[in-house]
């Protein structure tokens, strides 16, 4: 969490002009109420991101990323890296 903060910071500070925010669309699985809520807090804590709405019909999330290169890496990570343990803990 520390190495991901100073690297968000290393580039708002030192290297503005090669940020590369994005909008991102990720296409979820999980449908518990809990676990979108889980979800988007977890992926709202995490450095440079955050959780900016879910769609009505509950089948997307939007995420705001500060930096990236290759938004389906992000998708990837957040639906590997959260996602899938969520819904191994029965959210």
């Amino acid at each position: 969490m520390i190495i991901a903060n100073l690297d968000i910071a290393k580039f708002v500070l030192w290297k503005p002009e090669r940020i590369q925010p994005a909008l991102i669309k990720v296409p979820l699985d999980i449908k518990t109420d809990r676990g979108i809520f889980l979800l988007s807090s977890m992926v709202t804590l995490t450095p440079g991101t955050l959780s900016l709405d879910v769609s009505e019909d509950r089948r997307y999330l939007y995420v705001h990323v500060t930096n990236t290169e290759e938004p389906l890496n992000v998708i990837a990570s957040i639906k590997q890296d959260f996602e899938k343990r969520l819904m191994e803990v029965g959210c």
